[in-house]
């Protein structure tokens, strides 16, 4: 298949800016700034993700495939949950037995304090 000649009446195929880019299965389409599957933005310059180039930076990354989502979930998880509760225990219990016995104390001195005393009416005829 022959592309459309450039203005000067050359092959098209020898024009580096009318060249398909068949790198990546894009097809070619003069009135569309040059590809038609991804449009104007995409022949302005680099993917959005190759923007920028990073040096020295070293990036490793595991296949979804081949990582196990709880490894050792049962046999070391559930034991290292209780060996981190036992050895904070006496810092976190303290403040909630102190809470609970002055909330139970206020309950008991509210309710007390709503009943009348029998006493102030024994006069009354």
């Amino acid at each position: 298949m022959r592309m459309p000649t450039a203005s000067s009446g050359k092959d098209a195929t020898k024009h580096p800016a009318l060249l398909p880019e068949v790198a990546d299965g894009g097809r070619w389409i003069p009135y569309c700034g040059g590809r038609g599957d991804l449009g104007t933005a995409a022949t302005m310059g680099r993917e959005f993700v190759h923007l920028t180039q990073m040096r020295h930076v070293i990036t490793y990354s595991l296949s979804p495939f081949e990582q196990r989502a709880f490894p050792n979930y049962f046999s070391k998880g559930i034991p290292d949950v209780l060996r981190r509760t036992r050895a904070c225990i006496l810092h976190i219990a303290p403040p909630f037995v102190a809470f609970y016995l002055v909330y139970t104390w206020g309950t008991q001195e509210f309710e007390r304090s709503k009943r009348e005393n029998p006493a102030t009416y024994e006069n009354d005829k």
